[in-house]
């Protein structure tokens, strides 16, 4: 008798961005700031405020972005868009890759992120400011009695080989801020509202393509 197991279909990488890119990010958003772009209308979130990003002299790409494809496709099997530019290049080089959309998002209290997926091959999110922990956000009324509490979470969504839909949360609070999930575009995702709460959450966004 033998036991089939079929090989992983994918999954993300997460991280801790060091001092110096957290710094980077940072001089991004002011200076996002001071002349903002807005590109809210080209995006799924039903926020109310999200501004473009320059990576300056493509710093963020070269220091850490480049890193992160390298260690996913050594990682994980190449899904059907990246067999696809695999197969159009020939050589499946990671240096080709660009950040060719960056932005900043600041959402408000009941304000979400429907589900969704992204352009390009490779994406990722940065939480920067959170400002409700998740398990305050299961004492609110509408949550508190749930089958599936899930107030303020930001969830990946994917399906298994039977068909069937799950989902995989990471309970926002503090302790993630400053903490990067990098994963192939196609996959779905989405941010639920928060709530009892005036502060705007802020986090990043980007896409990398040929």
């Amino acid at each position: 008798m033998k036991v089939v197991v079929p090989p992983s279909s994918g999954g993300w990488l997460e991280l801790k961005l060091n001092s110096e890119s957290v710094s980077r990010i940072d001089s991004y958003i002011k200076k996002s700031e001071e002349k903002p772009t807005s590109v809210t209308g080209a995006l799924a979130g039903n926020i109310s405020e999200s501004n473009a990003l320059e990576d300056t002299d493509d710093w963020f790409l070269k220091n850490v972005l480049y890193d992160c494809v390298v260690k996913y496709t050594q990682s994980f099997p190449p899904n059907r868009e990246m067999k696809v530019a695999i197969d159009v290049l020939k050589v499946f080089d990671p240096y080709k890759l660009r950040l060719n959309s960056f932005w900043v998002n600041y959402q408000r209290q009941y304000e979400f992120n429907p589900m969704h997926d992204h352009t390009g091959l490779f994406s990722f999110v940065i939480w920067k400011h959170m400002p409700v922990e998740w398990m305050e956000q299961l004492e609110v009324p509408n949550c508190k009695y749930s089958g599936s509490p899930c107030a303020g979470n930001f969830a990946f969504v994917y399906h298994d080989i039977f068909g069937s839909a799950h989902t995989y949360q990471y309970g926002i609070s503090k302790d993630l801020e400053n903490t990067m999930l990098f994963f192939p575009s196609s996959i779905k995702h989405l941010v639920n509202p928060f709530y009892n709460s005036d502060e705007v959450r802020v986090s990043i966004s980007g896409n990398l393509n040929f």
